[in-house]
């Protein structure tokens, strides 16, 4: 097994220094670069005041720094970081995105662990949007999301929302490839509205193909009757004690996005387990 690579964005918060944790947790025994950022995001001052503004940002970035060397200290004192694991932490300079973009496109990072509020979020969040909302439509990468309080179990059981499409195959190989070395089995969930027809031959070909294209990953396929996506995935989490929903970002133009949202975007703000998306 290659050694992995994480990219962890911290607010400093509560809910940050969970998200380390359970990448740390998530790791095992593998070797990992967990790097942990901060980013200040900059802003253009009036003329008259920028020679106080660029003073007053450099003592933004000097605070940065200390915060998240006290960040690290929190993280060392709670948890136990063995030798196989290399925690490295920077303060960067942008936008949230093009900073994770950055990292993704100059290094090695494989994938993107961010914590959220989950189904605590109010109205007002699920209005504006996140920061965990943004870089998941425009991170290059796979991102894992991890709801606040949201203590780690070892994972046996994931979820896949599969939309029955060709490519589901290969995103389960990834999927299962980036939560290694836990092994698990992949409950394939399509979830299908009131209207659909009992017998869909698309989803009895794609039990089919699933169970026979991926004869290492152990599969299970099941069909869930509900007008919505995201609370037919939240009952079967529940009901088979998931740790893990796996879903599959699809690229939609943004007239799709502002009449019908995103099921990923949407699962975010419902989902008290932690949630997987990787790029179609």
């Amino acid at each position: 097994l290659n050694m992995k690579h994480i990219l962890i964005p911290t607010d400093f918060s509560e809910n940050a220094e969970h998200a380390v944790k359970y990448a740390i947790s998530l790791v095992g025994d593998l070797a990992a670069d967990l790097h942990i950022v901060h980013i200040l995001e900059p802003f253009v001052p009036a003329s008259e005041l920028a020679v106080v503004s660029t003073n007053l940002f450099k003592e933004q970035f000097k605070v940065a720094e200390e915060r998240l060397a006290d960040f690290r200290k929190r993280i060392e004192k709670s948890v136990d970081i063995k030798d196989n694991i290399d925690l490295t932490c920077s303060v960067k300079i942008g936008s949230v995105v093009s900073v994770v973009n950055e990292a993704v496109e100059d290094s090695s990072i494989e994938f993107v662990v961010m914590g959220t509020r989950g189904e605590n979020h109010g109205a007002l969040d699920r209005f504006l949007g996140t920061v965990s909302s943004v870089v998941l439509e425009q991170a290059p990468c796979p991102v894992l999301l991890v709801p606040k309080d949201y203590q780690w179990k070892l994972m046996d059981n994931i979820i896949f929302a599969t939309d029955l499409k060709d490519e589901d195959k290969a995103t389960i190989r990834k999927a299962v490839e980036i939560i290694e070395p836990n092994e698990v089995i992949v409950q394939c969930v399509y979830v299908a509205d009131e209207e659909e027809p009992t017998f869909n031959p698309r989803a009895e070909k794609m039990a089919k193909e699933l169970k026979e294209g991926n004869t290492a990953i152990q599969t299970v396929f099941q069909v869930e009757i509900n007008d919505s996506v995201e609370q037919a995935l939240k009952d079967y989490a529940d009901n088979y004690d998931a740790e893990l929903i796996v879903m599959k970002r699809t690229k939609h133009n943004i007239f799709y996005r502002l009449l019908n949202g995103s099921h990923t975007s949407r699962m975010i703000h419902q989902s008290h387990v932690p949630l997987l998306v990787i790029n179609s």
